[in-house]
């Protein structure tokens, strides 16, 4: 009987050992990417600072100051 627990303790230990290194790689991992789209965030809105390279990538720009129909045929709308 205690061999027999001895062994589901054992494989238990394992089984939270190999847990415990595979949630440091996630955990390790999770934090890289996280580093990483932080970094591309302030480039990018760098890049916004920049009016040539904002016209690119912002097509939005374009129609800055002008007046948007949000209905396709006005007349039709009933208020």
């Amino acid at each position: 009987m205690r061999e027999e627990e001895r062994g589901g303790a054992a494989r238990e230990d394992e089984y939270v050992r190999r847990f415990l290194r595979l949630s440091d790689r996630v955990e390790k991992r999770l934090l890289q990417a996280i580093v990483i789209l932080l970094v591309l965030l302030a480039v990018f809105q760098a890049l916004l600072t920049i009016d040539a390279v904002r016209e690119r990538i912002a097509p939005v720009e374009r129609l800055e100051g002008r007046p948007y129909g949000f209905a396709p045929f006005p007349e039709r709308v009933i208020y």
